[in-house]
Parts: structure tokens; C-alpha cells; sequence
């Protein structure tokens, strides 16, 4: 006798048209907590020594709702730890280190500290960055731009200068 799954069963009562696959893939109440953002701090919180009662309060939900996540396969904890890694090594590629600091690294400070007031004092920045051009600057204007908003007016911690 061949075995039929249970979708096709649902989907072959009498005059269903029902498929839980394609129109509702998920059968049941919706979960109250669905991002593993959120799933990872109830670890964190909870091994950093947080009662479960607490984390409960804290976002709104049941401590029955904190166990179920706590005591989730360890499938669930390796994928949050490596969506933990994944996003650490985006902020890195985010916000990698500026081509104009690196560059104004081999100029002298005094050139340095001029570039930095031109930009602050909102002198025109088309006029710097030709000047700069002219001396070696190997970068884009939009590169030179994206450098004076975020190195220069947000006050970026510069590990490269």
C-alpha cells in the first residue's frame, strides 16, 4: 500500500482546496517570539545569570515561553551563534578602514589638521578635494565626500590616523 504524506491527505479530503504548503505554510498560532535576535538574548541573559522569570517580565511573555527556548536542539543555539559571528564580520566589512585617512597618513600633520578645518568650517569641499587630487590623492570625489561626513563631521574614531 503506498504512503501518502500528510499534506497530500489534507489536500485530498473531499473538495479541499486547502494546501498547508502554499497558501498557509505555517498550521497553528503564531509563535510569540520569531527572531533569532531575540532568541540569542534569552541565552545570553540566562547564562549570564538573569532568572527566567525575569527575562519573562522583561519581554512580555511567559516564563513556559523561556523554557521552550532554552531548552531548543542544539541545531537552533549553532545557527544563532553562527548569526551572532555572521553579523560581527559585517560591521567589519561595513566599516572598513577610510582610503583618504590612509592617504593622509604620509602627509604631514599640519596638512592633516588643514584638510580637517576646510571640512569642519564648510568651505567648499569640490575646491579641497581638486587641491588634493592635484597632490596625489587616489581616491573618488564620492570616496572624498563619504570621508568628510563620516571621518571628518562625525568625528569617526580613526585607528588609521
Amino acid at each position: 500500500m503506498k504512503e501518502i504524506s500528510l499534506e497530500e491527505a489534507l489536500c485530498k479530503t473531499s473538495g479541499s482546496t486547502f494546501s498547508p504548503t502554499v497558501a498557509n505554510p505555517k498550521i497553528g498560532r503564531p509563535r510569540k517570539i520569531q527572531d533569532t535576535d531575540t532568541i540569542a538574548t534569552i541565552r545570553r541573559m540566562r547564562v549570564g545569570g538573569t532568572k527566567p522569570k525575569d527575562i519573562a517580565q522583561l519581554l512580555g511573555v511567559s516564563m513556559a515561553t523561556i523554557y521552550r527556548y532554552l531548552k531548543c536542539d542544539t541545531q537552533v543555539v549553532d545557527k544563532v551563534a553562527l548569526i551572532d559571528d555572521l553579523r560581527d564580520a559585517r560591521k567589519e566589512i561595513d566599516h572598513p578602514p577610510c582610503r583618504v585617512c590612509h592617504w593622509l597618513i604620509d602627509q604631514d600633520q599640519e596638512s592633516q589638521d588643514e584638510t580637517d578645518s576646510w571640512i569642519r568650517d564648510g568651505l567648499n569641499r569640490k575646491t579641497l578635494f581638486r587641491a588634493l587630487k592635484a597632490n596625489g590623492l587616489p581616491v573618488s570625489e564620492t570616496t572624498f565626500r563619504h570621508h568628510a561626513h563620516e571621518c571628518v563631521l562625525k568625528d569617526r574614531d580613526r585607528t588609521c590616523r
